[in-house]
């Protein structure tokens, strides 16, 4: 246990610890992977009902004892494209039930020969599936700005980047300079390039004010700030990729240029 009055250096270095003197990450992971098949999928009378989508096999038992064998075969959430393989179930129709997230505004579902728009929610179908039918969900996981609702104080006037699940984040080491200072356009849609989300970004020039607090502060609004640098299109990270090039800040939610 640290000392109260002593600094930590890591605080400083803004780099990610090596190790903790109580190391809870390595057997959280283990923790995790070992249930993670109670995440992935449920049964019940009338069926089965996927709700993480990752490469496995689902073997159960539905209704009367009768079994069902599921190959899932995805690149989730880097692709949003979900394939579900009926290796084995009942001869009388039974209901599969896939989990569209409460982002994925324009999925589609291919089930049967037939391919259809569906809601976040879950998407169903019921059937009697045949050995090796297959069943495709398509979620879209294109960058997408998400924003926050105006009753937050925190995030006001900011934005944030989703890919699919994956929340990004801007880093001062793809910026070349303080994260504090950015603005992004959103007139400018997100840029995806070979798996690299880019966005419009420029700093502020802003008017020194006293820290934290003062009697007399900048006005407010734009003659408060001296000038902006346009830095063109910046590529944005996953935000559990932040820190891992060397020391640096970074910041989820960005204020907008509007």
């Amino acid at each position: 246990m640290l000392e109260a009055d002593v600094a930590s250096a890591r605080a400083s270095s803004s780099l990610r610890a090596p190790w903790f003197e109580v190391s809870c990450c390595p057997t959280n992971v283990t923790r995790t992977i070992a249930s993670l098949g109670a995440c992935l999928a449920t049964v019940d009378d009338g069926g089965v009902q996927v709700h993480q989508y990752a490469t496995a096999t689902v073997s159960t038992r539905i209704g009367d004892g009768h079994d069902v064998v599921l190959r899932i075969e995805t690149d989730y959430p880097a692709d949003g494209h979900i394939r579900v393989t009926v290796v084995e179930g009942p001869r009388t129709p039974w209901t599969l039930s896939l989990r569209v997230p409460a982002w994925a505004h324009e999925a589609v579902l291919a089930a049967g020969g037939e391919h259809r728009d569906v809601e976040p929610g879950y998407a169903t179908t019921t059937r009697a599936f045949k050995p090796g039918e297959v069943v495709e969900l398509d979620l879209p996981v294109a960058a997408r700005w998400t924003w926050p609702d105006a009753r937050v104080d925190a995030v006001r006037g900011q934005v944030a980047v989703e890919c699919g699940p994956l929340v990004l984040c801007l880093e001062s080491t793809d910026l070349g300079a303080s994260v504090n200072a950015a603005v992004v356009r959103t007139d400018v849609s997100p840029v995806e390039h070979d798996g690299v989300v880019q966005v419009a970004v420029s700093t502020l020039d802003a008017v020194d004010t006293p820290w934290p607090y003062g009697e007399h502060g900048a006005p407010d609004g734009p003659a408060a700030v001296r000038g902006t640098v346009d830095r063109g299109l910046v590529s944005l990270i996953p935000y559990q990729q932040w820190a891992d090039r060397g020391p640096s800040t970074m910041r989820v939610w960005m204020p907008t240029a509007d």
